[in-house]
């Protein structure tokens, strides 16, 4: 007969490759975890504070909100990229090739700020043209 543990079962004791491993996901993701949940509490916040003014300010607000939001994502998407890029090659030990990629972040980041400020100042229009009332374009707007 053998006495040997299954083979799914899992050794937890303190040195484990699990447990290890386990505590570093854990390590890595608190931060993430904490981040999320202040993002959170900074929405619900808005919101609490933009519904006290009234249902058309709340509704506004969640408009244009939303619309600098998906600028937002979308740039972040593509200048958070500098950082993977920059890591890498300071991993490799080429400290020219991280500052060249951050030299090149910036021009990128100020490149895409350019139509998205123009976009943003122009937010009323383009709400209207997407077929939002006049009175919640205007305060998204503000």
């Amino acid at each position: 007969m053998n006495n040997q543990a299954p083979h799914s079962a899992i050794n937890w004791s303190a040195s484990s490759p699990w447990r290890i491993e386990l505590q570093a996901t854990f390590t890595l993701a608190l931060p993430i975890v904490l981040t999320q949940i202040a993002q959170v509490g900074i929405r619900a916040t808005d919101t609490i504070f933009m519904g006290r003014l009234g249902t058309q300010e709340l509704a506004a607000g969640a408009l244009g909100g939303n619309f600098y939001f998906l600028f937002y994502l979308f740039g972040l998407g593509i200048v958070v990229s500098v950082s993977a890029l920059a890591a890498r090659a300071r991993g490799a030990g080429d400290t020219d090739e991280v500052r060249r990629f951050v030299r090149q972040g910036f021009w990128v980041a100020t490149a895409i700020s350019v139509p998205f400020v123009i976009a943003l100042w122009q937010i009323e229009p383009i709400l209207r043209l997407l077929g939002q009332s006049a009175a919640n374009s205007a305060l998204a707007a503000d």
